[in-house]
Formats: structure tokens, C-alpha cells, sequence
């Protein structure tokens, strides 16, 4: 099975055919990410949370480096495996790619403004909370179209990105050719693309209120901004981020955070962070709002 990765530089960021160490560095890491990401969804029938390769996984991921080729600064990556690998990149990129190239973004209000809105609803009781069993089926299967392992490739597609976002690139272009089993379209962007499709893939909104029990691991009050805390679920173990409205809405929390063995479990009421339209049920970031009392 064919699976190639071209991707062609042009303007002021491949002066004279080259690019900077910083640039191929940044691309190839993340590159080799959204390659790593597609594998595992791919043999692993999905991708979680810090999801890592196995030892055995290495060397069917591994894309063999071509020569660089002038016109630009093009450079293309192969690997014969047996996965669809390539196919997959371009099923998660693509959807953002049409979303960036077709359609106005809508204006989103902020997080703490969301969570303040979820909040007033939760005491009006306009809107009660769900279960974590009620969350993981709202999430099992995505009802937008788009899983978490999308999330994932795209993400480091557009840290691909980033060098176009730069002011010293901002008539640079990168053309990335996904060559699979399939005849996918070449994706072109230039610097306004790239803006409008790093706010597709990180624009974030909040759900549904959720009841959980928990225990606080540990509280960052920060400077009094982006306050966050970790929590580990009480029926699975596995530990998430809280994030947090307000110093009074953290010092709520902070109260319960124990030491060793004296951590006592907490029933909290929170939303989750939805990113890109999707959520880890198991171990997505979470707005608090209040405790469940």
C-alpha cells in the first residue's frame, strides 16, 4: 500500500530553494504525529487521550525521506505499509480544510462567559444534569460527524501551520499532497488560510451539565487567570483537567485537595470542553460550575 506525504514551501520562507532548520523541524515533528495519530486510530480501532505508539508500532509508521527538490522546497515522505495511513490524514484534514476554504466562522463567546450562561441554567433549574454514563453515549459515536482521532490529526496539521502564521511568512504558501490509495485533492494553503483554519480546528464550546464524583489531585491558581485544577474520576481512575470560572469558583474546589491518602471524594457538577466538536467522555477537560450538594 502507497502512502506518500509531499509538502512544497514557496515564497520568502524557501528563499533560494531552502528553508530554515526551524521550519523543517517544525513540520516533520508534527507531521510525523499526525502520522503516528492516524495509525493508532487505525489499528487500534481509536485514539485516546495521550494515546502513545507500542514498541512494535515504530517501524510501520516509519516514512523514509526523500531528496528535496527544487521549485519551492518540496520534499516527500513514503512509506509502504500495510495501513491506510495517508487516507486517514486526509479524511481528518479535509473536513476543516472545506469548512476554512467555504464558510463564514460564526463568533463564539468565550469560556468563562459559556460557563457563566451554563451556570444561570443549572440554578434556574432550566437544565438538569447528566450522568457519566449518559455523557459517554452522547459522545460514543460523534454526532457531528467527527471523532476524536479527527481532533487529533488535524491538531498537528496545524501546528504545520504555524510557520505560515508567522509575519515574516506572510507570503509563503505550503501545498500538501496526501497521496493514498484514494485520489485526494491537494491541500493548498496560504497565511489567511492558515489563520481561518487554525480557528476552525481550536474554536472550543461547552455542553451539557454532568454530575461527577472525584477526587482533587492538584489546584493552579495561576496570576488570577486560566485557573486550573486535575481531577481523577472516581469509577475509572483516570485523571482530567478542571478548568474554572472564577477565584471564588477555584477556592470552592482548592478546599478539598488532600495529600496521600486523604483525599476524600468530591461530587461536582461540570461541563465538558468540547474542541473541534468532540470530547474524550474519559478523560476530556472539564468547566466547573458547582459542587453537588
Amino acid at each position: 500500500m502507497r502512502n506518500q506525504i509531499i509538502f512544497h514551501y514557496d515564497g520568502s520562507i524557501a528563499a533560494d530553494h531552502k528553508i530554515s532548520l526551524r521550519t523543517l523541524s517544525v513540520t516533520l515533528h508534527h507531521l510525523q504525529s499526525a502520522i503516528d495519530r492516524s495509525y493508532i486510530d487505525l489499528a487500534y480501532g481509536g485514539v485516546r487521550k495521550h494515546a502513545r505508539l507500542r514498541s512494535l508500532d515504530y517501524p510501520l509508521t516509519d516514512f523514509i525521506v526523500g531528496v528535496p527538490a527544487e521549485g519551492g522546497y518540496i520534499l516527500d515522505l513514503l512509506n509502504t505499509g500495510a495501513h491506510a495511513i495517508v487516507d486517514r490524514i486526509y479524511t481528518a484534514v479535509s473536513r476543516a480544510y472545506r469548512v476554512a476554504t467555504d464558510e463564514a466562522l460564526p463568533v463564539t463567546q468565550s469560556l468563562v462567559e459559556q460557563a457563566t450562561t451554563r451556570r444561570d441554567h443549572l440554578f434556574a433549574r432550566a437544565q438538569q444534569p447528566i450522568d457519566r454514563d449518559q455523557l459517554r453515549q452522547n459522545y460514543a459515536a460523534d454526532r457531528q460527524g467527527v471523532r476524536y482521532a479527527d481532533r487529533s490529526i488535524t491538531k498537528e496539521i496545524d501546528q504545520v501551520l504555524t510557520q505560515l502564521r508567522l509575519d515574516r511568512y506572510q507570503d509563503s504558501t505550503l501545498e500538501l499532497s496526501l497521496v493514498g490509495q484514494r485520489a485526494n485533492p491537494r491541500l493548498q494553503f496560504d497565511s489567511q488560510l492558515a489563520q481561518t483554519f487554525h480557528r476552525v480546528v481550536s474554536t472550543k464550546s461547552l455542553g451539557n451539565p454532568v454530575r461527577l464524583e472525584i477526587r482533587v489531585r492538584a489546584m493552579d491558581r495561576g496570576k488570577g487567570k486560566n485557573m486550573v485544577g486535575k481531577g481523577t474520576h472516581i469509577d475509572t481512575g483516570k485523571d482530567f483537567t478542571l478548568h474554572f470560572r472564577s477565584p471564588e469558583d477555584f477556592n470552592t474546589l482548592a478546599r478539598f485537595m488532600r495529600a496521600g491518602a486523604d483525599q476524600p471524594i468530591v461530587r461536582i457538577i461540570a461541563v465538558p470542553v468540547i474542541e473541534y466538536g468532540t470530547f474524550d467522555a474519559e478523560a476530556g477537560d472539564m468547566f466547573f460550575l458547582a459542587l453537588d450538594e
